[in-house]
């Protein structure tokens, strides 16, 4: 199955109750394949800005973020979401 979600495009992580995250929205870093017990469900490496590590996460547990158009009533979303842009903008810049 096709990914969904594409490199450097913000989601949302599901919240449950066996997983501690942070809330905001997360930038896909990378696409995973899907594994031979999920081959419907393909995963994504993802990053929160306020987390040092990447998590890898199934695309059923990701919808796309909202929190990224300006139009959010959350300016403080808004920023974070800015600041993922800027960071996303500056490696691909670097990598140049």
């Amino acid at each position: 199955m096709a990914h969904k979600f594409n490199i450097g495009q913000f989601v949302e992580l599901e919240p449950t109750v066996l997983r501690s995250s942070a809330q905001g929205p997360y930038e896909i870093r990378h696409l995973v394949p899907a594994s031979d017990r999920y081959p419907g469900d393909p995963c994504y490496r993802i990053k929160s800005i306020v987390e040092k590590h990447e998590r890898v996460a199934p695309e059923s547990e990701l919808t796309l973020s909202k929190s990224v158009f300006p139009e959010s009533d959350n300016k403080a979303v808004v920023c974070i979401s800015a600041a993922f842009a800027m960071n996303s903008l500056a490696r691909v810049l670097s990598s140049i």
